[in-house]
């Protein structure tokens, strides 16, 4: 596994390369602190600062966009809704909320990135790190094939970011 400092974080399939930052580069991006392994122990994980978004998923976005608050604020509507889905999964109250939720991230970052892009896939590859976390994921689908929807027009996409 290799060490990146403070650089681009290039997620592969089969392994994911860590970044270190310094405290004050930690502080600068408003980020909370490494879970470490900690953080993958339970379903939901580690969010210290309270925001929806898991400390390791937020890291990774901050540090990764740092540059560009569109491409931030749409990778953390999909980690908030990918997070209160899991939640929801933990406490065994899952509803249309949710998944429609998650469907609207999703559609936001392919406004924002592109279908099937790099991002979508690599925070999907972080969202995912444990087989617990994985196995709740695919719930995911199974509820979003039973909600009845209108899938929007290309045009419209950008109107499901928050």
């Amino acid at each position: 596994m290799g060490v990146v400092l403070f650089g681009r974080w290039r997620i592969k399939e089969s392994s994911k390369e860590q970044f270190f930052i310094t405290a004050e580069q930690e502080r600068l991006l408003g980020l909370p602190p490494d879970p470490g392994e900690a953080g993958k122990q339970t379903l939901v994980g580690i969010d210290s600062d309270k925001d929806g978004v898991r400390d390791d998923v937020q890291r990774w976005i901050g540090v990764e966009y740092s540059n560009s608050a569109e491409s931030r604020a749409a990778l953390l509507q999909h980690a908030r809704a990918h997070q209160a889905f899991i939640a929801s999964v933990a406490a065994s109250t899952t509803s249309s909320k949710e998944v429609l939720a998650i469907i609207n991230a999703n559609t936001c970052l392919s406004s924002v990135f592109g279908p099937s892009s790099e991002a979508e896939k690599n925070i999907k590859l972080l969202e995912t790190n444990t087989n617990a976390r994985l196995e709740a994921d695919l719930l995911t689908w199974k509820f979003a094939t039973e909600l009845p929807r209108t899938i929007p027009r290309q045009s419209e996409w950008k109107l499901l970011c928050n």
